[in-house]
C-alpha cells in the first residue's frame, strides 16, 4: 500500500486486487477475464460456471465505483464478453450458484444471513431461506442444497444449547425444506450434488480435523 492509502475494507493489507482467470484442464490456455475497469482496483471471487459452461457468475467489487455496493454478483460469458454486474439487490452478495437451466442464481447475503434466488438479469429477487450459510448448490431436478444453523447438543457445564450448521434441501421458492444431515456436536457445510441428484457430498468437522462425507438425497447411507 502507498503511504496514506487505507487498505480496502475487509481485505488484508497484502492483497491489492484479485481477478477471475480461466485455464484448460491440462494447465495451458490461461486467460484473465476483463471484468475490471482500467485503473480500478477490483476484488473478484467465488466464480461459478453455469451448467452449459457458457457463463460465469462471480462476486465483484470495484474500488472507487461511485455506485458500488460491496460484493455484488456479476455475470460474464466464458470468452470474457457481456459483463453485467447486477444491481445492489442486498447489502453484500456471496457465493452465487446456478440453476440447471442457467436462468436463475442463488446467493447469500451479508446483511440478512439468508439465501436468495434471482434471475441472471437481476430481476425476480426472492428471499427463500433464513439463517443460511453462504454456499448453495442446485441439483439437476431443481432442488437447492444449503447449510443452516441447527440446534445441537446442550453443554453439561453451561446449560447452553449449541448451534451447528447442517445440510438441508428445498425447492427454489423455499418450500419443501428437508433436513439431510444431523449431529449433536459437529456441523456440516459446503453441500455439492452428484450429477443425477441422488447423493450429496459435504464437509464435516470430526473433532480432530475435518473430512468429506457423502449422503443420499433422502438423508440415508452416510459414508465418510
Amino acid at each position: 500500500e502507498p503511504p496514506g492509502v487505507h487498505p480496502h475494507p475487509g481485505v488484508g493489507p497484502d492483497l491489492v486486487s484479485s481477478r477471475i482467470e480461466t485455464v484448460l484442464p491440462h494447465g495451458r490456455g490461461r486467460r484473465a477475464l476483463a471484468t475490471c475497469p482500467a485503473a480500478a482496483r477490483c476484488f473478484d471471487s467465488a466464480p461459478a460456471w453455469s451448467r452449459s459452461g457458457g457463463r460465469l457468475a462471480f462476486v465483484s467489487r470495484w474500488e472507487g465505483d461511485p455506485g458500488e455496493m460491496p460484493d455484488r454478483i456479476a455475470v460474464v460469458r466464458s470468452d470474457g464478453s457481456g459483463l453485467r454486474r447486477l444491481r445492489g439487490l442486498t447489502w453484500g452478495h456471496l457465493a452465487p450458484a446456478w440453476s440447471p437451466d442457467g436462468r436463475w442464481l442463488s446467493f447469500a447475503s451479508r446483511a440478512t444471513s439468508g439465501l436468495y434466488t434471482v434471475r441472471r438479469d437481476g430481476t425476480g429477487l426472492e428471499f427463500i431461506v433464513r439463517d443460511a450459510q453462504s454456499w448453495s448448490d442446485w441439483s439437476m431436478n431443481g432442488r437447492i442444497a444449503f447449510a443452516a444453523n441447527t440446534p445441537g447438543a446442550t453443554s453439561p457445564y453451561t446449560g447452553i444449547r449449541y448451534q451447528f450448521p447442517q445440510i438441508y434441501t428445498a425447492r427454489p421458492d423455499g418450500s419443501g425444506r428437508r433436513q439431510i444431515t444431523s449431529h449433536p456436536w459437529f456441523g456440516a457445510e459446503f453441500p455439492d450434488w452428484s450429477p443425477h441428484a441422488t447423493k450429496l457430498a459435504f464437509h464435516r468437522h470430526t473433532g480432530v480435523g475435518s473430512d468429506i462425507f457423502v449422503i443420499g438425497a433422502d438423508g440415508r447411507e452416510l459414508r465418510r
